[in-house]
């Protein structure tokens, strides 16, 4: 939750010289673009991977978002991955945006990908919206990842049919991780696609020593709380935590 968009910068040059292999960029309405923030650590980086980890399908046109990840992609040599998650309900009800479905990323998915390998969309009309024509002009096409961020049973099913990769939610549990890996794997096989060729991440906060005990408290505890305010019920049934524990919680 930093508030400067530049410590970015100092993340990924030292990132990059230890021999990471990636860098995931999460995006915030307030503070943080993510087509900005990749293409800062495009311009500060050589060979380090770049994900958006994760913006959402609807808050660009779809032509928008597929002009974004292609200029990040050839801008970065090749070394981008776009990302797409669901979103915080509660948030896009307030923004007076429709809520992200499965349905709706799929259709945006192969929108997106027909867009990439230079296809015309034409006559569209789906879960992701209604589009009479949509072409890019650039010549060529450009194999660009997609990443899935997921929490829930159907949005891991639904990574593993159609992702390249997939980000896990923090703070799951080992169980849960295994679990979901499996999901995934399963999704994939039932969808005639080989399980090892989808990528998976796993998220696991970490706060170092040095830091003092109550900042380590505001950046451990009080991140699980801002998720639990969130996406508490589908991270404690991922879990199996007791659910009286988020009630008190709330």
């Amino acid at each position: 939750h930093s508030p400067e968009p530049r410590d970015l910068l100092d993340e990924v040059r030292p990132g990059e010289q230890l021999g990471l292999g990636a860098v995931f960029l999460s995006e915030r309405f307030d503070t943080k673009d993510a087509a900005a923030l990749a293409g800062a650590a495009a311009a500060v980086s050589e060979t380090i991977g770049i994900g958006t980890a994760a913006t959402n399908p609807h808050t660009r046109h779809p032509l928008v978002t597929a002009t974004m990840a292609t200029t990040l992609h050839r801008l970065s040599a090749g070394r981008y991955a776009f990302g797409l998650g669901r979103g915080f309900d509660a948030l896009f009800d307030l923004m007076g945006l429709p809520r992200v479905t499965s349905a709706g990323l799929e259709d945006a998915t192969d929108i997106l990908r027909a867009l990439w390998n230079g296809e015309a969309v034409a006559g569209h009309d789906g879960p992701a919206g209604a589009f009479p024509y949509l072409r890019r002009i650039s010549e060529g096409s450009d194999r660009i990842p997609i990443l899935m961020v997921a929490l829930g049973d159907r949005t891991l099913d639904l990574a593993g049919r159609i992702a390249d990769g997939v980000v896990l939610h923090t703070f799951f549990t080992d169980a849960a991780v295994a679990r979901a890996v499996k999901i995934v794997r399963d999704a994939a096989a039932a969808a005639g696609r080989d399980p090892a060729a989808v990528r998976v991440w796993s998220v696991l906060a970490t706060v170092e020593d040095s830091i003092p005990e109550h900042r380590q408290q505001r950046m451990l505890v009080g991140r699980l709380a801002t998720y639990l305010q969130g996406y508490g019920d589908v991270l404690v049934r991922a879990n199996g935590w007791d659910p009286d524990v988020l009630r008190r919680f709330r």
